[in-house]
């Protein structure tokens, strides 16, 4: 750097104003640059289909884990059945600040690995439902993490065959951006429904009440969740609900665990056997309530709550055997009345 005279004072301020101008401008383009992603873009469209991201949110987890969970809205734009499966190897989110997080898991949607294809995820004609992706990545303390994300998202048709064969059709690769935590939509086929309501097709289910309480000494927290099972179909229905999947995440980014114990109303399906006692005729609806809950620390609470469930629809065979014919991926995103 050439040395300034003490004699030649005003190019010296000059020096220091431009210095600060620089300095001042590359901090602007650091503090500006993610905002070049943070354009928003939650819904795809393409002849096939479109996708609407519908909830997202992050929690950190120990270990340095961030989660990141991202539910989707997929609707059916064709005139015949579609049916639709994902690679989870496939589908990735990265933040603004470059980290890439990976599939922890996956629900609501049929799963493809090499020649394993699982056809459940059908949409009929002009009809919709709903898939659900969690994610993680692993970052040190001193690591920044962002807040922005994009979501690459491709899906894969399944084509049913003779004989119950499957063939792999054409992939559509669906791209949001600028997503953050405690983004919510409302897909366009549910927008006349009652508030905390999911339509997955054969059936709707609305989160009719939340109570919170604070137990063990202010050690712990819990929500209890009423809801409202209907049968919108014309045939019966067998449902229950999947074990260990219902859990919560707080507009602070507080995690609640999932408390089957206190599961009433409804059935438990886990890996080994399949509760069926919540039959539905056509029309017919059901209360059932679930619970999920938290270890109280010093972090901030949050007073809304999303919360993640999932439906099994059952069949019962002529052998007795109960078979699981369909997962459905439930999220009701920022509900109030937490705390």
């Amino acid at each position: 750097m050439q040395r300034i005279p003490h004699s030649f004072k005003f190019p010296r301020v000059q020096t220091c104003i431009t210095a600060g101008l620089i300095l001042a401008a590359g901090v602007f383009s650091l503090v500006a640059a993610p905002a070049t992603r943070s354009q928003e873009a939650a819904h795809r469209e393409n002849s096939v289909l479109s996708a609407t991201v519908t909830s997202v949110e992050t929690s950190l987890g120990g270990n340095g884990w961030h989660y990141l969970t991202e539910s989707v809205h997929l609707h059916n734009l064709t005139k015949q059945p579609l049916v639709l499966g994902v690679e989870p190897g496939k589908v990735s989110s990265t933040d603004d600040r470059g980290n890439a997080y990976g599939v922890l898991a996956v629900r609501g949607i049929g799963e493809i690995a090499g020649t394993r294809v699982d056809p459940q995820f059908v949409l009929p004609a002009d009809g919709g439902g709903d898939i659900f992706f969690e994610m993680r990545w692993r970052g040190e303390r001193a690591v920044i993490f962002g807040t922005v994300f994009d979501l690459k998202l491709p899906l894969r048709v399944i084509v049913p065959l003779e004989a119950g064969q499957l063939k792999l059709g054409s992939e559509h690769v669906m791209t949001f951006t600028g997503l953050k935590a405690g983004h919510t939509a409302a897909p366009k086929d549910s927008q006349s429904l009652p508030a905390n309501t999911v339509n997955t097709g054969p059936f709707t289910v609305q989160i009719t009440r939340m109570t919170p309480s604070i137990a063990g000494n202010r050690r712990s927290q819990s929500a209890v969740l009423a809801a409202r099972i209907k049968n919108t179909s014309g045939k019966p229905i067998v449902l229950a609900y999947e074990g260990s999947s219902n859990f919560g995440i707080d507009d602070q980014g507080n995690r609640f665990a999932a408390y089957d114990a206190s599961v009433s109303g409804i059935g438990i399906a886990t890996s080994l056997k399949a509760d069926p006692q919540l039959v539905l005729a056509p029309g017919e609806s059901r209360d059932v309530q679930f619970t999920v809950w938290r270890r109280l620390g010093r972090e901030v609470a949050g007073t809304q709550l999303t919360y993640y469930v999932a439906i099994v629809q059952l069949e019962v065979l002529a052998s007795k055997q109960i078979r699981t014919t369909r997962q459905y991926s439930l999220t009701f995103p920022r509900m109030a009345g937490l705390n």
